[in-house]
């Protein structure tokens, strides 16, 4: 064989050896780069967490742990521990002292003082219901023997009568022709008014 076909085929293998050794280094690099960009998914996936678990399980952890805001709670404010709407109770009915009754009022009759007039000695008796006078009956009213003063009387007591119960005092007009009358019954029943008190 000549020394130019020697060259040439020591070439030749030399290229075959640096492809061969280049294309292993390829296949190497490939799988290398495979290998990392794995891992960095698995990594990525399993991430540690800064408690020292992976995201994924703490993250599902936080989300279980964390309880769903109940409609009471927040910063709404309603109807729950916040909110200041509640319900006052109302106190015990039976702790409320129980008011006395009111006594009724007492009926009294109070007799009058005897007052001496011109036409004779009048005095009455009034009947009071409470400080209420629902009655004044004469006991004595002029001269009984007299006719003149039977008849004036008779006129005038009634409406004297009437007169006091209308004012409830002793203060009222005298009945004109009984003037005398008038003035004693007026005084007998202020009287009565003063003892009752």
């Amino acid at each position: 064989m000549s020394s130019r076909w020697r060259g040439t085929l020591v070439y030749v293998g030399s290229l075959a050896v640096i492809g061969t050794a280049a294309f292993a280094r390829y296949e190497l690099s490939q799988t290398d780069d495979d290998a990392a960009q794995h891992a960095a998914g698995h990594h990525a996936g399993h991430s540690m967490s800064p408690s020292g678990e992976p995201s994924g399980k703490a993250d599902g952890k936080k989300a279980a742990s964390s309880p769903k805001p109940s409609s009471g709670e927040g910063s709404g404010g309603g109807s729950g521990a916040g909110g200041g709407s509640g319900t006052t109770t109302a106190p015990d009915e039976q702790d409320q002292p129980v008011p006395e009754p009111e006594p009724e009022p007492e009926e009294v009759t109070v007799t009058g003082a005897v007052i001496d007039t011109r036409e004779g000695h009048v005095q009455v008796a009034v009947t009071f219901l409470g400080d209420e006078i629902i009655d004044v009956s004469p006991l004595q009213a002029g001269h009984g023997d007299d006719p003149r003063s039977q008849q004036i009387n008779g006129d005038a007591l009634p409406v004297l009568e009437e007169r006091a119960l209308a004012a409830q005092s002793a203060r009222f007009d005298s009945v004109t022709g009984a003037t005398y009358t008038s003035e004693g019954y007026k005084a007998s029943l202020q009287s009565t008014i003063d003892l009752r008190g």
